[in-house]
C-alpha cells in the first residue's frame, strides 16, 4: 500500500504509518492506495502536532467517516431540501418613471437541490423577502409619516458548481418575480396641518437572472448571498426596466 500526503509518497510497511504534520492546525490530504482501491481522507490535527498511527482498522474508519461527510450532501443522485432565511435584503425598485432603493430584514426561502454529477446540481427555490425595519419580528406602530414598503416573491432555477471540497457553491440561472413597492402615508404629526394623502400601490411581475454563492460549514448550516437583477417588467404592458434585490441568507440543508 502507498500513502500520498499532499505531494509526498510513502510506501507503508504492514499497513502502518506514523505521520507528524509540519505545521500545527493545518489540514492535510492523505490518499491511501492499495490494489485497485483509493481512499482520500482529510486529517485535521488540533493546535499541536499529533502522531497518526494508521492501521487497517483505523484506515477503514477514517475512509468511511470522510466519505459520509463529503458525499452525504454532495454526490451524484443526492436530493437536498433547502430551508433558508434571507436576513438582510437590499432593494432597487422601479415603476413607471419612479425608482427607489431601500433595505431591511426578514424573509423565507424553500428550495430543492438535485445533484446530476458529484460537483454540479440544479436548484429550484421559491422565496419571499421584505424590508422590515427591525432585525427581529415585532409589532411596529406608525402614528404618522410616510413609509416605503418593498417586497418580492420569486421562483428561481439555477445551475450550481461545488468548489473547495464541497464547501462552496456558485450558481447562476433565471428567475421570475412578483414585486411590490408601496408608499403608505399615515398622516401628518399635527392634525391641524393640511394633508394630502401620498399613498401609492405599485405591483408588477419581472423576469431576470439570479446569482447565488453559498458557503457550507460542517453539517447542514450554510451562509449565502443571492443577487437577483431583473430586466423585463410586466406592468400595464411589457417594458425594459432594471430592478434588483440582494440578500444575505442563513439556511440549512436536509437530505431527502
Amino acid at each position: 500500500m502507498k500513502a500520498v500526503i499532499d505531494t509526498d509518497t510513502m510506501r507503508l510497511q504492514k499497513d502502518e504509518l506514523n505521520f507528524i504534520p509540519m505545521k500545527p492546525g493545518e489540514t492535510v490530504t492523505l490518499v491511501l492506495i492499495r490494489d485497485l482501491q483509493t481512499d482520500t481522507n482529510l486529517l485535521t490535527p488540533s493546535s499541536r502536532n499529533i502522531r497518526f498511527n494508521l492501521t487497517d482498522r483505523k484506515i477503514e474508519k477514517l475512509s468511511r467517516n470522510n466519505h459520509l461527510h463529503n458525499t452525504f450532501y454532495a454526490h451524484r443522485g443526492v436530493v437536498n431540501f433547502q430551508l433558508g432565511f434571507p436576513y438582510v435584503n437590499l432593494f432597487r425598485s422601479a415603476y413607471g418613471n419612479e425608482s427607489r432603493s431601500g433595505g431591511g430584514f426578514m424573509g423565507i426561502a424553500l428550495g430543492v437541490d438535485c445533484f446530476y454529477t458529484n460537483s454540479l446540481f440544479l436548484n429550484v427555490t421559491g422565496c419571499g423577502i421584505m424590508n422590515f425595519m427591525l432585525p427581529f419580528p415585532a409589532m411596529v406602530d406608525f402614528g404618522s409619516g410616510v413609509e416605503e414598503y418593498h417586497g418580492s416573491l420569486y421562483v428561481a432555477v439555477s445551475n450550481n458548481h461545488m468548489l473547495l471540497r464541497n464547501r462552496l457553491s456558485l450558481g447562476y440561472g433565471l428567475c421570475f418575480s412578483h414585486d411590490t413597492w408601496n408608499t403608505v402615508d399615515y398622516g401628518p404629526k399635527d392634525d391641524t396641518e393640511p394633508w394630502q394623502d401620498a399613498s401609492a400601490d405599485r405591483r408588477s411581475n419581472s423576469l431576470g437572472l439570479v446569482f447565488r454563492c453559498h458557503y457550507y460549514t460542517r453539517g447542514t448550516f450554510h451562509v449565502g448571498l443571492s443577487y437577483r437583477p431583473t430586466f423585463v417588467q410586466f406592468a400595464n404592458g411589457t417594458r425594459y426596466k432594471y430592478q434588483h434585490t440582494a440578500s444575505i441568507e442563513l439556511g440549512f440543508r436536509i437530505r431527502l
